[in-house]
């Protein structure tokens, strides 16, 4: 039987403790994916900063998410790199997009093609 990597998910909703990441690593837990942004929340970033720090202190590896609503594609590709890059999260990291759409937003299909295609501009391809 193949083993897996235990991987978990944080966001806002997280314990932002040293001990409950302890938890994790006893767990087997060694890959965090940290949310980053979150369409409409300017102030994200100060969570993820706190998660990206006790993680990158225990020695987990850090991934990036960015939750998105797909009203503003370029704004929240923006703001994800912008804190991605003050982070310190370098582009050998892997990157989830986490789609909730808006029920009022036409075209969803469309939005997450042009949200792919910023991220895809905004990677630095010699990383």
């Amino acid at each position: 039987m193949t083993k897996y990597s235990q991987i978990a998910i944080v966001d806002s909703m997280t314990p932002k403790s040293v001990e409950y990441y302890e938890k994790l690593k006893k767990a087997g837990v060694n890959d965090v994916i940290v949310t980053l942004s979150r369409s409409g929340y300017s102030s994200y970033s100060e969570i993820a900063e706190i998660h990206t720090d006790i993680a990158r202190r225990l020695d987990m590896r850090v991934h990036a998410a960015l939750s998105t609503d797909l009203r503003s594609p370029f704004h929240d590709a923006r703001h994800f790199f912008s804190v991605y890059k003050y982070l310190g999260y370098n582009f050998g990291s892997k990157t989830m997009i986490m789609c909730h759409p808006d029920g009022n937003v036409k075209n969803q299909a469309k939005n997450l093609h042009e949200l792919l295609g910023y991220i895809s501009y905004f990677v630095n391809k010699d990383d």
